[in-house]
């Protein structure tokens, strides 16, 4: 009897342990599709307004330097002068939205329509606001702001899209991300007869991707301001 009675609670932990990783796992991806979002619409904005004044340098470090601190004051240091100069990074390396394509959950949309909603130099040129849900065409919810971090230091805009097409195809986590960025995965694949070969050597180590854990993800904490926990 206490052997059925075992069994039965090991049977229900397991379940119950599954729903709550389930879930969380949940509130982490809708978190950080949030982030990339929001973060892509501030830099868009930050840029619009820096253009309004003419993209002078010091007008748009001192820009920064005034919203920073009064946003700090309000959201908490995920918005400093660091966090809010990669925003603007981030808008500058993606001013029409992820790289991705259809069949991968891409916002499957023309040369013509992404320079609708890329400011490409003029004022008008696109829709003076847009609201986090309208960037959800945007960017799918497939990599987190941390994968977006990564492919900011890739200068090479061919290889930036190649990197993120390819973190959602081969399901990559951060780590994996930036070792391949680090390997120069694409440089290789770029020089190489035999790309099969270069591929099937990126994969060695492979690693499985596990669930983000929303409670100890640093960015996320930020985003929300709230304390990192040990």
């Amino acid at each position: 009897m206490s052997n059925e009675l075992s069994t039965t609670e090991e049977d229900l932990f397991r379940r119950v342990a599954e729903i709550v990783e389930s879930a969380r796992t949940q509130v982490a991806r809708t978190v950080n599709t949030a982030m990339v979002h929001a973060y892509w619409l501030i830099g868009r904005e930050i840029v619009e307004v820096e253009q309004e004044g003419k993209v002078r340098a010091e007008y748009g470090e001192e820009l920064v330097e005034s919203l920073a601190e009064r946003l700090m004051k309000q959201f908490g240091k995920g918005f400093n002068i660091s966090g809010l100069k990669r925003m603007r990074q981030f808008y500058r390396a993606f001013p029409g939205g992820s790289m991705l394509p259809p069949e991968l959950g891409g916002p499957g949309i023309s040369a013509a329509a992404r320079h609708h909603f890329a400011l490409d130099g003029e004022i008008g040129s696109a829709p003076r606001h847009l609201s986090v849900v309208a960037t959800e065409q945007l960017f799918p919810p497939h990599l987190s702001w941390t994968h977006y971090r990564i492919l900011l230091t890739v200068t090479n805009p061919t290889a930036r899209a190649f990197y993120e097409i390819e973190a959602v195809r081969e399901a990559w986590s951060t780590r994996e991300l930036e070792r391949q960025v680090g390997s120069l995965l694409f440089e290789r694949l770029a020089k190489s007869r035999d790309k099969e070969q270069v591929q099937a050597l990126a994969r060695e180590g492979h690693e499985v991707t596990v669930p983000i854990d929303v409670i100890k993800d640093p960015f996320v904490l930020e985003f929300l301001n709230l304390p990192e926990r040990p």
